[in-house]
């Protein structure tokens, strides 16, 4: 018997065995674990959807259930973090201000990039939020009043006051960068309002 012979012949005997029961069996568990999986995706597709109708129902009361805010957050030396908190907490009390979050502090190790809140220095930050239904520039004025006399640098992709003059004196390398910026983008094709504040015009 050659070995084409026993190969078809081991099939053979595998299917007359098994016979089609086996395929079946991996069809139904295929079928199974797709079954499971889309009624997962089906029923917390549903949750958020109805939670979300919720939230829009209730109106004020979201804020609550979903809390979104404004923040503010400033690098300042990090010798200089105490005198920054206390700097807020007067300044909050003299302002007789309601502020229902907590001040957020966290430090980062210096490093050597131009336009980072820590370059050059081992930094801490301070972060300071609003709920978005309620009045925060009075409070994130006076906040970044008390991180400019620290030489505080703002994040730069949440709310700050501050422009080209007062950054360029906060970045060593400040107008290292902008040169830069003016070489590869000259016709300012990637320009906006924010980055001609905070940027100066090229």
């Amino acid at each position: 018997m050659s070995a084409n012979q026993i190969a078809s012949g081991t099939e053979e005997a595998a299917v007359n065995e098994f016979g089609y029961r086996q395929e079946l069996k991996r069809v139904l568990c295929l079928f199974a674990v797709f079954s499971v999986a889309f009624s997962i995706i089906s029923i917390t597709t549903g949750i958020f959807l109805n939670f979300g109708f919720a939230i829009t129902d209730l109106g004020p009361a979201s804020i609550w259930l979903c809390p979104r805010f404004v923040e503010m957050e400033y690098g300042v030396p990090a010798e200089a973090v105490r005198a920054a908190i206390v700097g807020i907490r007067r300044m909050i009390d003299s302002h007789h201000l309601r502020v229902s979050f907590p001040v957020e502090v966290r430090f980062t190790a210096a490093d050597d990039i131009p336009l980072s809140t820590a370059s050059g220095r081992y930094s801490a930050y301070l972060a300071v939020h609003m709920y978005k239904w309620q009045p925060y520039e009075k409070y994130f004025r006076a906040v970044e009043a008390v991180m400019r006399d620290l030489d505080g640098r703002p994040h730069w992709g949440k709310v700050h006051y501050q422009d080209a003059d007062s950054l360029g004196a906060r970045y060593p390398r400040f107008h290292e960068f902008l040169a830069v910026r003016d070489t590869v983008d000259p016709r300012g094709r990637f320009a906006n309002a924010y980055l001609d504040r905070v940027g100066s015009k090229t």
